[in-house]
């Protein structure tokens, strides 16, 4: 209904704005940026982030470029681009997977060390000119008219729907985000990044096609852009909600905005202003979510019925006095409260897989004593008199797992031993 609005707005203000060609323009531009937004969307899906699609669409655009002007067979080139988008998004997945790492932190640094790789790689001069036949590749028209970047967008919106929703890896992106248990599926986060450094390079390889050239500067901030497609198009950014179809919605509103504010001559300055309040505008705020919550509660003291349609096992759990899992469109199991709320059983369901298959319990035998420590106390470095640790008594078995919690501002002191 806004985008209606908004269209007809625009259109009444500018004749020109539903024209073929300009809606041919509309189209070609938001083919770009979907094809990242459909990576980006399996992304937010598990509860992650990735600030590397713009230093992985001008790395894939480059050594692209410097394979075809160096005389590789194109097919060769173009591989050579999408390797460099796979790797990325190898590292960075098994990084985060590995180290436990915020995705924030790793995609932030992996976006500067990218950057980094441009500019060693080519001293930010632009690799120009490129093949002929590599110029070529974007100005194909399907029927004369339609630009290939179209229906390339499309078709990879449409693989990645069939992907998140019909497969048990799209079923287990959607446990992840927001479930805790779920988290620790194999695999998932790492092909996930995978999926999006990998879109990423093919879209800079378009790119790079299109302009006829490689740009070191290319796709800085574009990372930002798809984001805000995404989320305009309902990806929750706590992870677990959102459809492809919704991401594509979104991607398509981002090319109506920035091509009107271009048709109703307001500066090109604009847009990232634009883009800003519109991103705060269409994302639910945590307090928004306690207030939504308590006027459920209300609802249900008063004898009122409600149907809560939510991924977070933790708020169904807490709201909800029957749950009934759902599957491609299909009844899978129902659970009633006070005691049919297993978290592992729903996730089973959710993923279709065993977590005691996938995460099989181990016996371990504690063997003896490795180490013994006797009461020790550490003095505070700015308190005369004072201890931050004081009569701190542990000893560690093999095969053993110690933690020791001190709060250093309390007088309590707590330890606990897990087997």
């Amino acid at each position: 209904m806004i985008l209606a609005l908004y269209v007809l707005f625009v259109s009444c203000v500018n004749p020109v704005f539903l024209s073929a060609s300009n809606l041919i323009n509309i189209f070609r531009a938001t083919g770009f940026t979907l094809i990242v937004v459909v990576g980006m969307t399996d992304v937010l899906i598990t509860a992650g982030l990735d600030l590397l699609v713009g230093s992985a669409f001008a790395l894939g655009a480059i050594i692209c470029g410097m394979c075809a002007s160096a005389g590789w067979p194109l097919p060769l080139a173009i591989a050579m681009g999408i390797l460099t988008g796979v790797v990325f998004g190898f590292v960075i997945g098994g990084i985060i997977v590995k180290t436990g790492i915020p995705p924030l932190i790793v995609t932030l640094g992996m976006q500067y060390v990218g950057r980094g790789l441009v500019s060693v790689l080519i001293k930010d001069v632009p690799i120009y000119p490129l093949p002929k036949a590599f110029v070529t590749i974007e100005q194909t028209k399907v029927f004369g008219i339609i630009p290939i970047i179209v229906p390339i967008s499309i078709l990879l919106a449409i693989a990645g729907h069939i992907v998140l929703s019909k497969t048990v890896f799209g079923r287990s992106a959607y446990a992840i985000g927001g479930n805790q248990e779920a988290a620790k599926i194999p695999g998932i986060n790492i092909r996930v990044y995978v999926i999006t450094a990998t879109l990423a390079a093919i879209f800079g390889i378009l790119m790079a096609s299109r302009l006829g050239s490689a740009e070191p500067s290319t796709g800085s901030g574009f990372e930002l852009k798809v984001i805000c497609g995404a989320i305009i198009g309902g990806i929750s950014t706590f992870g677990g909600m959102g459809t492809i179809l919704g991401a594509s919605m979104g991607a398509l509103f981002m090319g109506i905005v920035t091509n009107s504010l271009a048709l109703m001559e307001i500066s090109a300055y604009w847009q990232n202003p634009v883009f800003g309040i519109i991103l705060m505008a269409f994302v639910l705020t945590e307090k928004e979510t306690v207030r939504l919550m308590a006027i459920l509660r209300s609802l249900q003291q008063q004898g009122i019925a409600c149907i809560y349609i939510s991924h977070k096992l933790d708020e169904v759990f807490k709201l909800c006095d029957r749950m009934i899992l759902l599957r491609d469109k299909r009844w899978i199991s129902e659970y009633q409260k006070p005691d049919g709320y297993d978290p592992t059983k729903v996730i089973e369901g959710m993923i279709r897989r065993r977590l005691d298959v996938l995460y099989p319990i181990i016996d371990k035998q504690i063997g003896g004593e490795l180490l013994r420590v006797e009461p020790f106390r550490v003095p505070h470095p700015f308190a005369y008199g004072k201890s931050i640790i004081q009569d701190v008594s542990l000893t560690l078995r093999k095969g053993e797992i110690l933690g020791h919690d001190i709060s250093t501002f309390s007088r309590h002191r707590k330890k606990c031993c897990t087997n």
